[in-house]
């Protein structure tokens, strides 16, 4: 992962992926059909060998499949690893539900297990092992709060619904006509329960309701001024942004395209290659609530993150929640939208003020000189503008004791 100090300096460059600049302008106004602006703001790397799917939960974390290494990599709000799950056999589709409760599926037993928050199992869909020939990509809305969640069952052709980890509905067969489907991969469900599928052979995306009846389709073979692309047949994730923008994965093409409701082109972003915005067998996405869409590059071996039209980002100084005694740590911010911003970085839920200690408590970047056991806490921010108020989800920091002085006792309760 690239430091704090190189993506701000990505971000002063404002690597803008669809032509425009990265902050709107004041008054600006943004609608379904008109392409979303975006800038880079770097990439998780890890120990990532080739990411394929990705999910986000309610408090921002981002989890990652890995099945060339059989693990799931959990980040938090600012980008650092909190966890790391291992011993899957090949895993694939991710969904996170409105409980927080994780579902993954497994290519190398043919199951979608069911875990809580703290990744212990409660069950697996349908009959377990064996349920699924190739259980590619998973959706669940968060305001599902545990009910339906939907499986793409590539090699079976199907769409797969369960209730309560019951099977409740099963759509799509073999072919090319409306409602039919050769090898399904991503899948998204709306908040008005459309169902999004990318039809990955037939080079299409399809729409369903709710109980997997066909509504619409468009074609992914499709350009702008009149230039086609190529059908590649291997578009793979796709994620619906709150403007109704559909955002579907090429890999073939190293590209992530946008389209509007209706299926016209909007933009495309990235090309192929390994640096700043690019991608290299782009295969999963996930919008999180901050307006971040990440894109799982795989033959990069990493996540590449991007700001989306009125956005907010979280950057902090060291790797991981561990900083060592006395050491110096930062968090950072960056908006994108209506400014002008403000800022409150908060401990604990209080607010913070400039000290010996502390700098930049209204700022930008909240700067922590020599830290101590006073400072352990969870931290935070909440960013005003114009259009409303952004609270962060808070991240703890864990101060390091290995280098304090060890004659001295020091008690906490």
């Amino acid at each position: 992962m690239r430091s704090p100090a190189d993506r701000m300096r990505q971000w002063q460059r404002l690597c803008c992926l669809s032509g425009g600049i990265a902050i709107l302008a004041v008054g600006q106004h943004v609608s379904a059909a008109s392409a979303p602006l975006v800038a880079a703001l770097g990439d998780y790397q890890y120990a990532l060998h080739a990411p394929g799917r990705l999910a986000t939960d309610a408090n921002a974390h981002l989890f990652i499949t890995d099945p060339q290494a059989n693990q799931v990599v959990v980040t938090d709000i600012f980008g650092r690893t909190v966890d790391i799950r291992t011993g899957f056999a090949t895993p694939l589709g991710i969904a996170i539900d409105g409980t927080g409760n994780i579902y993954l599926g497994e290519e190398g037993t043919g199951s979608v297990s069911v875990f809580d928050p703290q990744w212990n199992l409660l069950y697996k869909l349908g009959q377990g092992d064996g349920e699924f020939l190739l259980p590619n990509h998973i959706a669940t809305a968060l305001i599902t709060g545990g009910g339906t969640v939907y499986v793409a069952d590539s090699r079976a052709g199907k769409i797969k619904a369960y209730t309560n980890g019951v099977l409740s509905l099963a759509f799509g067969s073999q072919g090319t006509n409306p409602g039919e489907l050769d090898f399904p991969t991503g899948i998204f469900v709306t908040t008005n329960r459309e169902i999004y599928v990318v039809d990955q052979n037939n080079n299409r995306i399809q729409i369903f309701n709710q109980d997997g009846i066909f509504l619409r389709m468009f074609s992914l073979v499709s350009g702008i001024g009149g230039i086609l692309y190529q059908p590649g047949g291997r578009s793979q994730g796709i994620t619906v942004d709150s403007l109704g923008r559909v955002y579907v994965a090429d890999s073939y093409q190293a590209t992530v395209r946008i389209f509007d409701g209706q299926g016209a082109l909007l933009s495309t972003l990235g090309t192929f290659g390994s640096g700043i915005g690019q991608f290299r067998s782009p295969t999963g996405l996930a919008i999180d609530r901050y307006n971040r869409l990440f894109v799982a590059s795989a033959n990069n071996s990493r996540v590449e993150v991007l700001g989306l039209d009125s956005f907010t980002h979280f950057i902090a100084s060291q790797g991981n929640a561990n900083a060592d005694w006395k050491s110096t740590v930062t968090y950072s911010v960056i908006t994108g939208g209506v400014g002008p911003f403000t800022y409150q970085w908060q401990k604990n839920g209080q607010n913070l003020a400039d000290g010996t200690t502390i700098s930049g408590s209204t700022n930008a970047t909240l700067i922590l000189t020599g830290v101590t056991l006073e400072d352990i806490g969870n931290y935070s921010v909440t960013v005003s503008s114009p259009a409303g108020v952004v609270s962060g989800a808070s991240t703890y920091l864990m101060v390091n004791q290995s280098h304090i002085n060890p004659g001295s006792l020091i008690i906490v309760f």
